[in-house]
């Protein structure tokens, strides 16, 4: 299945300003993803999720401190992390399990252990 779409300029700066440590192969992933995301014609900033390398420079500083605060663990930033995910990518649990880096079998057994629907 070939799909043809554009990318904007936001979302173009996004991936060149990106470090990328891994291969072709993960900027492949990446634009795989954000073509699924993507809901019209053009792929924009927000459909482009980077691997999970970057994520922690890319998080709020107000949101490591909410974090640090309400003493989150690990496990419930794993639950919150998933939920999102989810949430983004309307449920469709085999995107989720690619964009999260896991296999849709961990997948399955993390949204039984958070009690995830």
């Amino acid at each position: 299945l070939k799909v043809k779409k554009g990318i904007d300029k936001s979302a173009m700066e996004r991936l060149m300003n990106y470090d990328w440590p891994g291969n072709v192969r993960e900027l492949e992933n990446v634009l795989e993803s954000a073509v699924i995301l993507s809901s019209g014609d053009t792929i924009n900033v927000e459909d482009i999720i980077l691997p999970k390398i970057s994520k922690v420079s890319r998080i709020e500083a107000s949101k490591i401190s909410d974090y640090i605060e309400n003493e989150l663990s690990l496990k419930e930033l794993e639950r919150i992390h998933i939920a999102e995910v989810m949430k983004k990518v309307n449920n469709d649990k085999k995107v989720a399990a690619k964009i999260l880096g896991i296999s849709l079998k961990t997948l399955y057994t993390k949204i039984a252990q958070y009690n995830l629907s």
